[in-house]
């Protein structure tokens, strides 16, 4: 019985550990798109410009993080319902998602 309930400790603390990072990588790419934003950002330049460069170029991270949100969400959702194996599954994703972005884009 102690075998079970230390597996399923695990599997929570597992959870835990990628939600947090998840979040922390989610906040990354909001902070990438308002940090770009306000680095263009004179009274030279209109808004409606600064908006235009910022869509027109993508913001891969900005992009990154709004599918970070909808995987983070699944995983969420699968763990309040105790489908912690699955959950874990698509926390992971958000994960490989961002090394990919780092690393290959």
């Amino acid at each position: 019985m102690s075998e079970l309930s230390k597996r399923e400790n695990q599997l929570d603390w597992a959870c835990r550990i990628l939600i947090t990072l998840n979040v922390l990588i989610i906040v990354y790419g909001y902070f990438s798109f308002f940090n770009a934003q306000r680095q263009l950002m004179t009274p030279l330049i209109p808004k409606s410009t600064v908006y235009e460069i910022l869509i027109l170029s993508g913001n891969d991270f900005m992009n990154m993080s709004l599918i970070s949100a909808g995987l983070f969400l699944t995983g969420i959702w699968c763990y309040t319902f105790k489908k912690k194996k699955i959950a874990i599954v698509f926390l992971s994703f958000v994960i490989i998602l961002f090394l990919l972005m780092l690393f290959v884009f």
